[in-house]
């Protein structure tokens, strides 16, 4: 019987190990964005607070139909009207899911509290990816 359980263990250890990482995770959402995140707010001029309108991420993600703006249950794709981009790579934004359509490149530093001026427009966001 122990050598059942052991032997189980051991492949359910091993199958975990072999699993690929998860890509496109939100950092611990906190709804402020910090070092190393790329941040979308719902309204203009980084309008947000703790109430929601902001989401961080520490990684690319391919389809913001899976996401909610911090401390709410409103989904944000095709919803973001500013982006500031802490990252320490350029990170393209994408009008579509898979990293499709028209995008715009944040340089590391970057902000942009209207993105109406830019090829993704407003309220036209559907996913990220790092460009290093």
């Amino acid at each position: 019987m122990k050598r059942t359980f052991r032997r189980t263990a051991l492949v359910a250890v091993m199958a975990l190990a072999v699993l690929p990482a998860a890509t496109g995770v939100a950092s611990a959402a906190n709804g402020t964005c910090g070092t190393g995140e790329f941040c979308l707010w719902e309204n203009q001029d980084f309008n947000g607070s703790n109430d929601g309108g902001i989401y961080e991420w520490t990684g690319d993600d391919s389809d913001y139909n899976n996401d909610e703006w911090y401390n709410t249950d409103d989904g944000l794709d095709n919803e973001a009207s500013s982006v500031r981009n802490l990252e320490s790579c350029a990170v393209r934004l994408y009008q579509h899911v898979s990293h499709e359509g028209a995008y715009t490149t944040f340089q590391s530093g970057d902000d942009d509290g209207y993105l109406n001026n830019n090829n993704i427009g407003d309220n036209r966001a559907s996913s990220h990816r790092s460009v290093c």
